[in-house]
């Protein structure tokens, strides 16, 4: 889901533990920023779509599992996952956990408006909000998120995030050095 704590959640893990977020979306901005494009959020999802178009609807996935695969860390993050070839792929992955990260999309509207990261946001109406979530790289999020082993609703503070974020990976970091 959009601004639902997702950086957040990443920049914590990789402060508090061994770590390296992958993001789907670092290599679409990498190709705007080449191409001197906008890296609006209709950019992304149109660019999103015509690599998966041309070069097959896993091309992002296989380019963080290959990232993943050459990562030295004892936890890989990766952030964005958009369709359920994309999540096969990732969940392909030796000890993969999938963690659904949501919050009310009222709460969510006012964190992109708020944090300003792409050009537009910060008058950015709930209604173009919504119609964000409808693009075709975004609407399949809640879908892809029931499949996750574990969900957090992020709609409180910082610290009740980090004790959810805490509660989930200790355990996971423990069953792995039994």
């Amino acid at each position: 889901d959009i601004a639902a704590g997702k950086g957040t959640l990443a920049t914590y893990v990789n402060n508090h533990y061994t770590a390296k977020t992958l993001r789907f979306s670092t290599v679409l901005r990498d190709i705007l920023d080449r191409l001197y494009l906008e890296q609006s959020r209709k950019n992304l999802a149109d660019l999103a779509n015509a690599l998966r178009q041309t070069f097959g609807s896993d091309i992002l996935a296989t380019t963080l599992v290959n990232d993943a695969n050459n990562a030295d860390v004892d936890i890989i993050l990766v952030e964005g996952i958009r369709s359920q070839g994309e999540l096969d792929l990732i969940t392909s992955l030796p000890n993969a956990h999938i963690i659904y990260l949501t919050a009310n999309p009222h709460i969510r509207w006012k964190r992109v408006v708020e944090r300003n990261e792409n050009p537009g946001d910060a008058q950015k109406t709930f209604e173009q909000f919504q119609q964000d979530e409808t693009h075709e790289s975004d609407k399949y999020a809640t879908h892809l998120g029931a499949q996750a082993e574990y969900k957090i609703i992020n709609e409180q503070d910082l610290p009740t995030l980090y004790t959810q974020i805490d509660n989930i990976i200790n355990p996971l970091l423990h069953e792995r050095t039994n």
